[in-house]
Parts: structure tokens; C-alpha cells; sequence
């Protein structure tokens, strides 16, 4: 039988997706150049003084609501999670991390409603925050666990996670 390195408890609610969210969207390359492209379009909005006031306008309009999607979307895409899955907002995840697996359980009310178990090798790639280790299965779906709520030794599994992983594992 393996050796349990560490165990952790999760609760998607809405600041935990938010957060995941926020992740996601700050850390895409499209957001970024996106960014760079709304930043040009406020200072060629405040900068060109040959251009009608109407269109250095539209421009500075048009990178301003860039940012306040920024702000914005990640707390709205969490809610249409929490409002469209009732088992995330009302379940706990408990995460047991072994030398070569992660064992998911989704627990609802007292009762297993699920369980998984992924070999890290078969993980997309785990990215390890200052809060939370977001296990992704695909590009865009991940298993978020709080570092809030751990027992066991984080060092060992991060160093297995190194090894194992490599550039698949980031910190």
C-alpha cells in the first residue's frame, strides 16, 4: 500500500472559483495581449491630439471596459458555476496525495457522492499558488485544492510533484 504524504479538504464557494478564475484569466497569453492592446488604446486616446474627440474617446472607452472585465468576469463566471452545479457549491473535495496518485473524494452531506484517483503522469499540468494547488485534468477544468486545510508533509509532495512532473509542474 502506497504512503499517504498529505491530505487537504476543500469548499468550492464563491471566493475559491473566483480566485481560480482570476488565475486563469490573468495568466492566459490572450489576456495579456488583449491588455498591452487596451493600454495602446488609452494612450493613443489621451496622446493624439489630431484625432476627433469622438474617437480618442471610443478609444479610451474601449480599453477602460477591458479592465472592468478583468475585474469583473471571474466573479461572474464563479457564480454561473455555483448557480448551475449543485454539488460543487454544497460538497466538500478531500484530496489524499501519495507518491504517484491523487485520490479525489466529493462528499456531500456526510456521503461520498464521488470518487477519483488520478496518477500524476495523467495530470495536464499542477500549478502550486501562495493559497491553492490547482491539479488540471485538461486546459481548462481543474480539481482546486486549499492550502489552507492540509495535514501531512507539503515539502515531500512538492518535491515528488518536481520530479515526477517537471516543466508539467509549476510554482
Amino acid at each position: 500500500m502506497e504512503k499517504l504524504i498529505l491530505k487537504a479538504n476543500s469548499k468550492y464557494d464563491l471566493k475559491v472559483l473566483t480566485d481560480f478564475n482570476r488565475y486563469n484569466l490573468y495568466s492566459s497569453l490572450q489576456s495579456k495581449i488583449v491588455t498591452i492592446l487596451s493600454i495602446l488604446l488609452i494612450i493613443f486616446g489621451i496622446v493624439s491630439i489630431n484625432s476627433s474627440i469622438e474617437l480618442r474617446a471610443i478609444t479610451i472607452l474601449v480599453g477602460i471596459i477591458w479592465f472592468i472585465e478583468l475585474l469583473v468576469l471571474p466573479k461572474i463566471n464563479a457564480k454561473k458555476v455555483l448557480k448551475s452545479s449543485k454539488i460543487s457549491s454544497e460538497a466538500d473535495v478531500e484530496f489524499e496525495f501519495y507518491e504517484e496518485k491523487v485520490v479525489t473524494k466529493t462528499i456531500k452531506d456526510g456521503k461520498e457522492m464521488a470518487k477519483g484517483e488520478l496518477n500524476y503522469k495523467e495530470l495536464y499540468k499542477i500549478v502550486d499558488l501562495k493559497k491553492y494547488i490547482y491539479l488540471y485534468i485538461s486546459s481548462n477544468q481543474a480539481f482546486i485544492c486549499s492550502k489552507d486545510k492540509m495535514d501531512g508533509n507539503y515539502n515531500e509532495l512538492s518535491e515528488i510533484l518536481k520530479s515526477t512532473l517537471g516543466k508539467k509542474y509549476k510554482i
